[in-house]
């Protein structure tokens, strides 16, 4: 199973590579904010599973598990420049050295992006400019890493109830 850091890293790297802004972070509730310029990425929401299915090794009886998830991000640009930097950001998503930074490690690919919006607000008295936008990006969650060896019993000895009225 991919671990949520290596899904992190990945998403990361590809705005990294994608934008100009150094400062990327993950936005978590009530955690600190670097200083302007910065990018942000939201998660938002997993899809269901859906459709995972499973392998069974004829020969040991291990049952491996694979999957593919939706997750939904929200990316926040922060700063001076921010609709620009939105805007060549999810232009550079597009771009195939930017994928291969999600995909090599995770199986991760961008199912698809929303609109850049320009959401610039009022914070502690002085304007900001932000912009964001939505993106769906299909992670191969389940990798085949999480195996389930369901065996069988070949004998039940001592037994140690039985299920007889009292």
């Amino acid at each position: 199973m991919k671990t949520w850091e290596e899904i992190e890293l990945s998403i990361r790297r590809a705005i990294l590579k994608a934008g100009t802004n150094t400062q990327v972070i993950f936005a978590y509730p009530q955690s600190p904010r670097p200083s302007l310029p910065y990018t942000a990425i939201e998660v938002v929401s997993w899809g269901a599973v859906i459709n995972d299915w499973f392998k069974t090794d004829p020969h040991s009886g291990v049952t491996k598990q694979y999957g593919i998830r939706e997750l939904n991000v929200r990316i926040h640009w922060y700063g001076t420049n921010a609709y620009f930097e939105g805007a060549l950001c999810a232009s550079r998503l597009e771009q195939l050295p930017v994928r291969w930074e999600m995909s090599p490690d995770n199986t991760m690919s961008i199912l698809r992006t929303d609109d850049i919006v320009l959401v610039s607000d009022l914070i502690e008295n002085s304007y900001e400019p932000r912009a964001e936008m939505n993106m769906v990006l299909s992670v191969a969650l389940m990798d085949g890493t999480v195996d389930e060896d369901v065996g069988y019993f070949d004998d039940i000895e001592p037994i140690l109830w039985t299920n007889k009225p009292h």
